[in-house]
């Protein structure tokens, strides 16, 4: 005799044609789970009632539709951040709450070395000078060779591509970052 099957419910406000993409990866590995997709949090309060696991971006956890959910041993948030989902007051303390942690790591690193470049180069001056076609010549500092410090604990992301870019410019984090860092 088997063992019977968790129910999975999806909440992803997408549309259409992308919406069912979690539940076509979920029925390919686990073709015999029940996993059902919603678009609405109004759906997903009506189905909540029967799901174990549910899997949302904790932002389109708009409102508390936990209450209901006395099967509910597991919510996964899709993003990396659990926000809308662990501030809800009818989330039993028994339920297990995971995040998808790390997927962020790259595009974060790229957006630092984008804002570190247009710092640099005075993106903004280059932009204002376009809008009015006009050629402003000025001379462009370069990130080689410079060193910054960063004081306090900060959190960088998961990826190491921020730190190994920082690393050849030379850039000169406090021993305790670098650390955090490595451990991640």
């Amino acid at each position: 005799m088997s063992e019977p099957k968790p129910n999975i419910l999806i909440l992803l406000p997408w549309e259409e044609k992308i919406r069912f993409t979690f539940e076509k990866l979920i029925l390919a590995r686990f073709p015999n789970l029940p996993v059902t997709t919603v678009a609405t949090l109004k759906e997903a309060a009506e189905k909540i009632i029967d799901a174990e696991i549910f899997m949302a971006f904790g932002v389109a956890v708009k409102e508390d539709i936990f209450g209901t959910a006395k099967k509910l041993r597991w919510v996964h948030a899709f993003g990396t951040g659990v926000d809308g989902i662990i501030d809800r007051p009818g989330l039993a303390p028994h339920v297990l709450v995971t995040s998808t942690r790390g997927i962020h790591g790259a595009p974060l690193s790229e957006i630092a070395i984008l804002h570190m470049l247009a710092l640099a180069r005075d993106y903004p001056r280059s932009i204002r000078a376009h809008d009015k076609h006009q050629w402003d010549r000025f001379r462009a500092r370069l990130l080689q060779g410079k060193r910054g410090r960063r004081a306090g604990d900060i959190f960088l992301p998961s990826s190491m591509g921020l730190y190994k870019f920082c690393q050849a410019l030379g850039i000169l984090f406090y021993r305790r970052v670098c650390s955090k860092l490595l451990q991640l």
